[in-house]
């Protein structure tokens, strides 16, 4: 048993471990594990434990430990990258922290500038990721600033960090929709693209309406175009999340091109595909 959390939809995850499973990546618990003899994937199962909606990923990340510790799954289970809990399991449910999630973590997800540039002086390394592998800039980007983003690059921050789900503070930029931090992160060198087709900065974007972060990557290169197995193309994931001004939009910036194309999953689609072309027909 793996006892695993995100941030993400659970179809994309799984369709990580699946992947990671059929590519024989032994470096990650799941890969490995299904990878042994006797192993294949259809014995794959996911139930899910909790699902809310969480405020931070702090609190994510705590619940998913809180059941690491109430199943054991670092013993008996694949959570091996959690045996400094072992220690701790017994009391774990009345605690309120994260594996070394730092102050500098918290200081830029929340903005907080001054707090920021005292830990920095104070000799907080602005490279210090979590076990996810999450850097303060993925959380300065997340929560959509600027400005404490500008900071952490100055002293060296790490441009293209990628976490274990794939994101870059670029992708994360894309989730808060803050063209401040996407553009910023441009002027220091970070790449518009997707290190993984499962964290596509520009089809986030479309899903969640942001116009402008759409227009910032296809104007640095990337391809309004891009068609991805699982997501379809960035026009594709707009209508499918009801997102008409940025659908409208990609399909100004692609001179409607492949809109007659474009597959319909689902009956909302399907009524937002009818719409847009009835709009340029």
């Amino acid at each position: 048993m793996y006892t695993g959390q995100t941030g993400q939809s659970l179809r994309k995850r799984i369709y990580g471990h699946k992947s990671d499973i059929r590519n024989g990546n032994i470096q990650k618990p799941v890969g490995e594990h299904f990878n042994l003899p006797g192993h294949t994937i259809a014995d794959l199962k996911v139930p899910i434990l909790q699902q809310k909606n969480f405020r931070t990923r702090l609190q994510r990340e705590t619940a998913k430990l809180q059941f690491v510790c109430k199943f054991d799954t670092i013993s008996s289970g694949l959570n091996k990258d959690c045996e400094w809990l072992a220690n701790y399991r017994t009391s774990f449910s009345s605690l309120d922290f994260v594996s070394d999630w730092s102050p500098l973590h918290d200081a830029s997800i929340h903005g907080r500038l001054l707090a920021l540039k005292k830990l920095i002086n104070q000799g907080s390394s602005v490279n210090l990721i979590t076990a996810d592998h999450v850097s303060p800039l993925h959380e300065a980007c997340l929560g959509g600033h600027p400005a404490c983003a500008s900071v952490l690059l100055k002293h060296g921050a790490q441009v293209n960090g990628v976490t274990i789900d794939w994101h870059t503070p670029l992708f994360n930029a894309c989730v808060s929709g803050n063209v401040a931090c996407l553009n910023l992160l441009l002027q220091h060198g970070a790449s518009p693209h997707a290190p993984c087709d499962l964290a596509s900065p520009i089809h986030e974007a479309a899903k969640k309406g942001h116009i402008e972060c759409v227009e910032s990557l296809t104007s640095n290169g990337v391809n309004i175009d891009l068609n991805i197995k699982h997501l379809g193309t960035p026009l594709y994931v707009a209508c499918e999340n009801e997102q008409v001004a940025c659908a409208k939009r990609l399909l100004e910036s692609g001179k409607k091109k492949k809109i007659f194309g474009l597959s319909t999953h689902s009956a909302n689609t399907q009524l937002y595909v009818t719409e847009l072309k009835s709009s340029f027909c």
